[in-house]
């Protein structure tokens, strides 16, 4: 049964204090990977191989899932004989999607604008809107110079792609009313593959990474744009 502040030794102004404390929008509602963004950011970002417009004008979310997955079974049954069945399934799971996470260069003055925290109990929103202008203008998120239009800090997304093929069979035998004799085959084949891609570049044109950011087949220090793979 739900209890009252009262019962926590907590009055109703300090409980409204402690859920009201810490970043943008704290509360009993608050989403550490939501924060707003100004309308004027018409940016888009890259999923499911293309480029889309934003859903939402007015904020952004670090973490988005994008997934599906389908399945096609098609299943025969045989009564070869009066003694002898076949039971097979032949089947198909493919996948294509992933979720979204910040990228950045990792190193002090370079990392993403965030909003004042007023309590270390909680994270601190990225602040859209100053990274957006950080990654297009000449300073970074600590007042440090850098090139106009690199952006340090970027949305990317983990992409996992998927085809699974597979047959299982099974052939049955009665030879007595006491024995039956029973064989399959399950056989199956997938290529899956993992990587990362540039989702939205935040207001910049290109995204340099570091060196690990590219894979051995990649030229190190090559700009990255909207949907190109980083490691």
């Amino acid at each position: 049964m739900p209890t009252s502040p009262a019962s926590w030794c907590y009055s109703e102004a300090e409980v409204a204090a402690a859920i009201s404390r810490g970043p943008v929008d704290a509360g009993l509602e608050f989403n550490p990977n939501y924060a707003p963004v100004s309308p004027s950011y018409t940016g888009q970002q890259y999923y499911w191989g293309k480029l889309h417009n934003r859903q939402q004008r007015s904020f952004l979310n670090e973490r988005q899932n994008f997934f599906y997955k389908p399945q096609v079974n098609l299943t025969w049954f045989s009564q070869i004989n009066d003694q002898t069945k076949l039971a097979s399934v032949l089947y198909y799971s493919g996948g294509r999607g992933g979720g979204s996470s910040t990228l950045d260069l990792g190193s002090g003055s370079r990392a993403f604008a965030r909003y004042d925290n007023s309590d270390p109990l909680y994270g601190s929103n990225i602040d859209w809107d100053g990274t957006i202008a950080s990654n297009a203008g000449s300073l970074d998120a600590r007042g440090g110079s850098k090139t106009a239009g690199q952006s340090l800090d970027i949305l990317r997304n983990s992409v996992n792609t998927q085809d699974q093929f597979g047959l299982i069979s099974k052939l049955s035998y009665s030879m007595n009313e006491s024995t039956d004799v029973t064989v399959g085959v399950d056989w199956r084949t997938a290529e899956i593959e993992h990587y990362r891609e540039v989702r939205d570049l935040l207001g910049g044109d290109y995204f340099i990474g570091e060196s690990y950011h590219y894979s051995e087949f990649d030229t190190v220090g090559r700009p990255l744009g909207l949907g190109e793979k980083v490691h």
